[in-house]
């Protein structure tokens, strides 16, 4: 479960980026309350230096609301060193930059932020930079 919890928010970044393994979407994390966060496949939206900017939709249930899906958006930036040698990157400081949920408080995306970079903490991850680079 650690193992897949961490692979998320590489998810996030890359999957449109491509990546070593096959993925299917949507990607669940699971919060201690028993909330479910479902992310879909996310949309790179820049790639500049060693800089890294993403998309992706996201939908939140909760036991407390009927899990009733609530749909919204999140932002996502990091860091890619590159590797010219093996042509690999390797994400990392993967931030929410931005989270977007009509009827949420402040609060409320900030706590689906927090949340989501805690499940990284400070994984690195590898990619292809040829698929990366033939994403965008």
């Amino acid at each position: 479960m650690v193992v897949r919890v961490i692979s998320i928010l590489l998810l996030l970044m890359l999957a449109s980026a491509g990546q070593t393994q096959e993925i299917s979407w949507p990607q669940e994390l699971i919060a201690e309350d028993g909330s479910s966060v479902l992310i879909y496949q996310p949309q790179t939206e820049e790639f500049t230096g060693n800089s890294i900017e993403a998309r992706a939709a996201v939908s939140v249930r909760r036991p407390s609301t009927g899990d009733t899906p609530v749909f919204g958006a999140v932002w996502i930036s990091a860091r890619v060193d590159t590797d010219r040698d093996t042509r690999t990157g390797t994400i990392r400081n993967v931030q929410i930059t931005d989270v977007r949920f009509a009827d949420a408080s402040d609060d409320q995306r900030q706590a689906l932020a927090d949340f989501i970079e805690a499940q990284v903490g400070g994984a690195r991850f590898t990619i292809s930079v040829d698929q990366l680079l033939a994403d965008l």
